[in-house]
């Protein structure tokens, strides 16, 4: 009934070739997760393919935290919340707003975050402008409001010059020009310029920032506040959403805002917050005890822990002559391979010689050429499995391309 598109079409046979690697839409079969090993079709592999930066989701005050809630609350609270939220909500957003010091809203994930903001506070007579890499699920909020016939450009990624440009002319047009980025940018590692940023919003007073750190918070910053909150400070301009489901282990997304009347105008037009399901009693309370260590003095030393290991990572990574797109200590990296064959050969290759699962990202994420390895490291991680990993990765990268060469010159 339906035909693909030629894009479709690739993404299908792209998708095809990884599933039949076994690195693709895998699944495991663990009875019980350690946080670093997992298995697949009864495999043991240690994986560097987790967001729980900080490894909080096996953390046994969160997981008690969420057994006890689950327990006297049930599976779920289905009332909508424009009528009637669960009493954990309105605790956990003065937690929250006690660690990022502003004003904030939980809602159910950070993509229908996103979705309830711009309708909320975007306007016609405003202009949209948007990195090219910024996470899909931007792009997807900022389509919507284009539906809308709000003004979209888009400028290429962290370029600051262009994007001063946009900036200037199209402040002379419209109210208001909001910039769209991220934070952390999910594939790469790398961080948006803050620096410029900020310089950005003393020159134009017209320009709003939209930031999605939803791979920044927890694992950096004061109280776990993030990376951009942490580079850019509070501003009356602005906005920010991350997620609660990756260091922050439980699921939900937090909208952090300027002031208390953005934050009841948001909350009161907010179409996700009042026509998307709540969070389960369960994810609350676990938030709760995650708000608790985010607000306590050993979210430092775990802070510390991970930026160690993530530090080693790219000595050892270096030494081993591993092409890294971007060196930022963060707990995302990119290893570049080459094409989606090679990506598969060698990730296939990691699995079976080293039993180590790490993520393959090819197009459309990146362009065709750049297909790679997209690795997470986490404070659950030890220096020796960022050794395997390395040696891992250099050493099937290396077979592989030899493979290659024989096969077009062959002896």
């Amino acid at each position: 009934m339906f035909k693909p598109t030629p894009t479709q079409e690739f993404f299908i046979s792209n998708f095809a070739l990884g599933k039949r690697a076994g690195v693709f839409m895998a699944s495991t079969t663990s009875d019980h997760f350690s946080g670093r090993n997992l298995s697949i079709n009864g495999n043991e592999f240690l994986s560097f393919a987790s967001c729980g930066y900080l490894g909080l989701e096996l953390d046994e005050r969160v997981v008690e935290a969420s057994v006890d809630a689950t327990r006297r609350y049930g599976t779920t609270f289905t009332t909508s919340r424009a009528y009637l939220q669960h009493g954990l909500y309105e605790e956990l957003e003065d937690r929250f707003e006690q660690a990022f010091g502003a004003p904030c809203i939980i809602g159910a994930s950070t993509t229908l975050s996103h979705l309830s903001v711009f309708p909320s506070l975007v306007r016609k007579e405003d202009a949209i402008i948007t990195d090219r890499q910024a996470h899909n699920s931007l792009q997807d909020a900022v389509t919507a409001m284009v539906g809308r016939g709000v003004h979209n450009e888009i400028v290429p990624h962290n370029d600051m010059l262009d994007l001063r440009g946009r900036i200037e002319k199209l402040s002379a047009v419209y109210d208001k020009v909001w910039y769209v980025a991220d934070g952390i940018y999910s594939i790469y590692g790398d961080f948006a310029p803050f620096k410029e940023l900020k310089s950005l919003l003393e020159d134009f007073p017209k320009l709003i920032l939209y930031v999605d750190d939803a791979h920044g918070m927890g694992w950096t910053g004061k109280n776990g506040c993030g990376l951009a909150l942490q580079e850019l400070g509070h501003h009356e301009r602005l906005i920010l959403v991350t997620s609660l489901s990756k260091a922050g282990a439980c699921g939900g997304g937090l909208i952090v805002l300027p002031d208390e009347k953005t934050k009841n105008l948001v909350r009161a037009t907010g179409k996700t917050l009042t026509f998307s399901g709540p969070l389960t009693p369960g994810q609350l309370g676990a938030l709760t005890a995650v708000a608790d260590i985010l607000l306590s003095n050993e979210i430092s030393d775990m802070q510390n822990q991970l930026f160690d290991l993530c530090t080693y990572f790219v000595d050892q990574a270096e030494i081993s002559g591993l092409t890294i797109i971007d060196k930022s200590i963060s707990p995302i990296f990119y290893v570049s391979i080459g094409d989606p064959h090679l990506l598969a050969e060698v990730t296939a290759m990691i699995q079976k010689n080293h039993k180590i699962f790490v993520t393959p990202t090819g197009f459309p994420a990146v362009p065709k050429d750049q297909c790679g390895i997209r690795l997470t490291i986490t404070r659950l991680h030890t220096k020796e499995n960022v050794d395997a990993l390395v040696r891992a990765i250099a050493v099937e990268h290396k077979a592989a391309l030899q493979r290659r060469a024989s096969a077009v010159n062959p002896d």
